[in-house]
């Protein structure tokens, strides 16, 4: 490849590189001692306005922390810790990830005159057996997905695909208000992707769950706490947001409680559309080239729905029935054309994709509570879940060769999947002591897993035919107790 190549090239990364997001890294460590500091607060500060970004976290156990989504340009990096001197730091992110290395906390010696004690939540708190993140405290959650939302947690990943992963460990555990409410690793992008962050009270990260929580071969669980609000009489609330790539939410919720009954019900719709593109241009020493434009639009909408009611027997007992569920439909499409000189092979070559994909899910409990202490109870639990959708892709190919003859490659796929479970649970807990938990109980998960996929194939979406080689039925049961 010669340097007009190369120059070509290195003209396509760039741009792409400055639109792209990269991450701030580094360490946090105590001065004197030269021990990591994990409870210390990193902030993203504006270095033109001097104002907070909404991007911040905390460092890990061994004091490293990590920033990410982080646009090009000069910020300051301001790391608090009560007792200790604020320490800032410039940085330039320019198309990359950026090292910032070690950052030392000394301690504060000045002598307060004053303390004003304001009544605000901590976005994070620490429990004997995990980490605590309230979803009111973030004032970047209004609008946003579950999915979203755990973005923003750290040590919590979410790629592209909207895959979750811990501490970089994707065999990671989901559950929504304590249990797995249906959530499986073919449909949990998408159901946290529908879940509306109004919705959410707080997320609960357990990196180190004990066997009450069945952690064999899971890096963690991250559980998501529906809001349940215990306030007396009606109340509700409505939110409407729309964003410039053509998206928009809207939500609307409404609660009756009284001396005995605490009852809600909430409605959520959201729609997100996504241009995509690609270009690409390669020159070759001998004078031919391949050139190529792609676009890549993606949409997609839902409705969440959920409703429970809760009758409160006595002080220490109550019995619950609450349910939610979901419908929706994405697609998206990809053409791709392209151009080549290059001898001995076609001249034009069209490449179109397409996946269209239904879904829908319900899960109902019930459920009984009998608590002698807020730190001594007794939880059993009986749940079903109902998830799936039908769904299809197709790839279509063009080609035109220099002799005017065409070749024509068709292939449709369509997939129905359908998840039904049954969940069983009964739950001791007392915590005799600050420092010690007594957990004992049992869990049932009973799941069939039946999803056909049929394979057509042919030059043209007119001829194509059913290809019986291809065609493949999964059929998977799960009894474990």
């Amino acid at each position: 490849m010669n340097i007009r190549i190369t120059a070509l090239a290195a003209a396509a990364i760039i741009p792409m590189a400055m639109l792209a997001d990269g991450s701030i890294t580094g360490k946090v460590i105590d001065k004197q001692t030269g021990d990591p500091i994990d409870y210390a607060t990193v902030q993203l500060i504006n270095a033109s306005t001097n104002k907070p970004l909404p991007i911040g976290t905390t460092p890990e156990a061994d004091g490293s922390f990590r920033l990410t989504g982080v646009k090009d340009g000069k910020y300051i990096i301001r790391v608090t810790c009560i007792g200790s001197v604020d320490q800032e730091k410039e940085v330039t992110v320019a198309g990359g990830n950026v090292n910032v290395g070690t950052l030392s906390l000394s301690e504060d010696s000045k002598l307060l005159k004053e303390v004003v004690v304001e009544g605000i939540r901590s976005q994070m708190r620490f429990e004997l057996d995990k980490k605590v993140f309230s979803v009111d405290a973030n004032i970047a959650s209004a609008g946003q997905s579950a999915s979203e939302l755990l973005e923003s947690i750290p040590s919590v990943e979410v790629d592209q695909d909207g895959e979750v992963s811990l501490r970089g460990n994707s065999s990671v555990t989901v559950w929504i208000n304590g249990k797995e409410s249906g959530l499986t690793a073919d449909n949990r992008a998408q159901i946290l992707e529908q879940i509306p962050a109004e919705t959410i009270d707080r997320i609960e990260v357990i990196t180190n769950p004990s066997a009450k929580y069945s952690p064999e071969g899971t890096a963690g669980i991250i559980n998501i706490i529906l809001k349940k609000d215990r306030r007396g009489g009606y109340f509700g609330s409505a939110e409407i947001g729309a964003t410039s790539r053509g998206g928009g939410n809207a939500n609307v919720s409404f609660n009756y409680n009284n001396s005995k009954w605490d009852t809600y019900a909430s409605v959520g719709f959201r729609m997100r559309h996504n241009e995509g593109g690609s270009l690409t241009r390669r020159e070759f020493a001998d004078g031919t080239h391949m050139f190529s434009d792609g676009k890549s639009p993606s949409h997609g909408n839902n409705i969440f729905a959920r409703a429970g009611a809760t009758y409160h027997l006595t002080d220490n007992d109550e019995i619950s029935l609450n349910a939610f569920g979901m419908k929706g439909h994405n697609w998206s499409r990809t053409t791709t054309d392209y151009v080549s000189t290059i001898p001995g092979q076609w001249q034009e070559n069209t490449q179109i994709t397409r996946n269209n994909r239904d879904h829908h899910g319900a899960h109902i409990e019930l459920g009984y509570t009998h608590r002698w202490s807020d730190t001594h109870s007794l939880e059993m639990l009986v749940g079903f879940n109902d998830w799936g959708g039908p769904g299809n892709s197709s790839f279509d190919q063009r080609r035109r060769y220099a002799d005017s003859s065409t070749e024509s490659v068709y292939q449709f796929q369509e997939q129905e999947i359908g998840v039904k479970s049954w969940e069983t649970k009964i739950d001791y807990t007392n915590q005799i002591l600050s420092w010690m938990k007594l957990e004992a109980g049992f869990n049932g998960n009973y799941s069939k897993e039946d999803s056909p996929v049929n394979t057509l194939q042919g030059t043209t979406a007119d001829d194509m035919t059913v290809n019986p080689l291809l065609y493949n039925r999964f059929i998977y049961r799960n009894n474990i107790s």
